[in-house]
C-alpha cells in the first residue's frame, strides 16, 4: 500500500490540467506510441501484458480528480483493466489508413477528470505487419518512462507466450518521488530567480508571429536511417546533454 494514496499533481501535471480547462479539445498533450510488429502477435496475451504492465503501476491506472477547489489529484480506479481495441484499416494505403486513424484518435482525447487518460489498439490489413497504438494523455508519464513501460510490456508478453512466471523488476512509487520534491528546500532557487527576474513588472509578450501558428496538434513522420556509428554519437549527445529521444 502507498504511502500516499493520493498524491498531489507536480507543478508539470497541474500546468497540464490547467490547459486542458483551457482547450479542452486540444490534443497537444496526447502521446500515442506506435509500434510496428514485425512478427505475428498473439492479440490475447499481449493484451494480458498491457493489463498486467498497467496494474503493477499505480499512475497508469489513475484518473485526476479535484479535492478541493483549485487541489487537483490523481487516485486510482480500481479493476481497471485496458482493452485492446481491435482496428481493421480498410484503406487499401496501410500507411494512409493508419495516419487517418491516429489523427482521429487524437482528436478524441481525454476526460481528464472522468477517465483512466489511457487506451490501446491493435491496427491490422492483412498482408501488413500489425501496428499496436498506446495512446495516453502525458499528464501519466514522462519521456524517460516510455521506454521501460515497453520493456516490462514485452517482458511479460514473452513470460505469457513460454508459460513462465512473470518476474518483473519492483519500481518505486510515484508517491515517493512526489514526497521527495514536496521535501526540497527551494531557498536557493527561490532567491536566484528573484535576482534574476528582479525589474520585470509586466508579462513577457510572446512574438507577434506566434500569433499566426495553429493551436491544433499536427503530426508528421519523417524516416532516416543512421549507423552505427551516428547513432552511439546521437545516444552519447542525449546523455550528455539530459535530454530523451
Amino acid at each position: 500500500m502507498p504511502k500516499n494514496p493520493n498524491p498531489e499533481l507536480t507543478p508539470i501535471q497541474r500546468g497540464m490540467v490547467f490547459h486542458k480547462m483551457v482547450e479542452p479539445g486540444s490534443a497537444v498533450d496526447i502521446e500515442q506510441i506506435e509500434i510496428t510488429l514485425g512478427a505475428p502477435v498473439d492479440a490475447r496475451r499481449l493484451q494480458s501484458a498491457w493489463q498486467a504492465v498497467v496494474a503493477r503501476h499505480r499512475v497508469l491506472h489513475s484518473r485526476v480528480v479535484e479535492t478541493a477547489p483549485g487541489d487537483c489529484r490523481l487516485t486510482t480506479v480500481a479493476g481497471f483493466q485496458p482493452e485492446l481495441a481491435m482496428v481493421e484499416i480498410a484503406d487499401p494505403d496501410f500507411d494512409a489508413g493508419c495516419e487517418a486513424w491516429l489523427t482521429a484518435d487524437r482528436a478524441r482525447g481525454f476526460d481528464l477528470m472522468a477517465e483512466v487518460p489511457l487506451r490501446l489498439s491493435l491496427l491490422r490489413r492483412p498482408g501488413h505487419p500489425d501496428r499496436c497504438v498506446w495512446t495516453f494523455h502525458h499528464i501519466l508519464l514522462d519521456g524517460r518512462s516510455f521506454s521501460d513501460v515497453l520493456v516490462e510490456l514485452w517482458d511479460a508478453y514473452d513470460a505469457l507466450l513460454s508459460g513462465q512466471d512473470q518476474n518483473l523488476a519492483a519500481r518505486p512509487d510515484q508517491s515517493d518521488f512526489i514526497d521527495w520534491l514536496h521535501g526540497l528546500d527551494h531557498t536557493e532557487s527561490t532567491a536566484y530567480w528573484r535576482k534574476l527576474l528582479s525589474g520585470i513588472d509586466e508579462a513577457t509578450p510572446f512574438p507577434e508571429a506566434a500569433a499566426s501558428v495553429p493551436t491544433s496538434a499536427t503530426r508528421r513522420v519523417t524516416r532516416r536511417r543512421l549507423s552505427a556509428q551516428q547513432t552511439e554519437a546521437l545516444e552519447r549527445w542525449v546523455r550528455d546533454n539530459g535530454v530523451t529521444l
